[in-house]
């Protein structure tokens, strides 16, 4: 199960949203609502020590929704770590079909969705690095194989979606570096996922 990135990547959403709701009492407060009469949705909530807004759209098209914040200033999104200044709580966001975002009035750990079997000595592939990491334009992959193998390499966004596949083929084994262009790409958190003989190991890539 765990070998299929988008279901590793399903369970470890699920994981991080329940971490949060037992580690922030703002989850047990009974200060909330919600809007859910359209297909984007949203619902706020409030403590003393933290507000949060999710907003999510649950239409197959793009949408966009009214966030309103419970003030102006600095929010930070979950998933990301990125902080955002919101000078009108109600300026309308735009969400990609089946997206859905969680903004926290101060920073939290971000998840880590990446941790079982990234270290992993087994296989061909006995470890790889991105350099630079954060990219701009290109990024390097840098692995050593123990031997001969063929490799697939993807870059998946946050939501687990294959953005582009970088490459596909066999290689003698060695210390390998493969450079990927990346100029068309929006800035934020990326995963990049190799994959040989039956494994895969998965690192993380931010785009400035």
């Amino acid at each position: 199960y765990l070998e299929n990135w988008e279901r590793r990547t399903l369970m470890y959403t699920w994981a991080s949203l329940i971490a949060l709701k037992k580690d922030q009492d703002v989850f047990k407060s009974d200060n909330f609502d919600m809007l859910t009469n359209y297909a984007t949705k949203r619902i706020r909530l409030s403590s003393p020590d933290l507000s949060v807004v999710i907003l999510g759209n649950f239409d197959v098209i793009e949408g966009s929704i009214d966030p309103d914040f419970y003030f102006t200033g600095t929010w930070y999104d979950y998933w990301t770590g990125d902080s955002i200044e919101v000078t009108n709580v109600n300026s309308s966001i735009q969400l990609e079909a089946g997206e859905f975002r969680l903004y926290t009035s101060k920073k939290l750990k971000t998840p880590d969705f990446v941790g079982i079997g990234e270290n992993n000595s087994t296989g061909a592939v006995s470890d790889f690095t991105l350099f630079p990491n954060p990219a701009d334009h290109y990024f390097q992959l840098v692995m050593h194989l123990k031997r001969e193998t063929t490799l697939k390499a993807v870059i998946y966004d946050l939501q687990g979606k294959p953005v582009k596949e970088l490459f596909n083929g066999r290689l003698s084994g060695g210390l390998k570096k493969l450079t990927f262009n990346i100029s068309g790409f929006q800035q934020g958190l990326y995963f990049v996922a190799i994959r040989s003989e039956g494994q895969q190991k998965v690192k993380k890539l931010m785009v400035n």
